[in-house]
């Protein structure tokens, strides 16, 4: 989840998966979603470079 003042305004859905080419797990990103009001305002920058790490 993202939030700005305390509020909820974003999140993404991360399943994990495994590919046998590389022989190594990943992560797939299925979805990432900031509320309309927030878009433009580098949320989604922001969010994204919080949970790049986590990938």
């Amino acid at each position: 989840m993202a939030y700005e003042d305390a509020k909820a305004v974003g999140f993404t859905q991360l399943y994990p998966s495994y590919s046998s080419v590389n022989m190594a797990s990943l992560w797939v990103l299925s979805d990432l979603f900031v509320d309309p009001r927030h878009r433009g305002k580098k949320s989604e920058y922001n969010y994204w470079n919080q949970h790049k790490y986590f990938l």
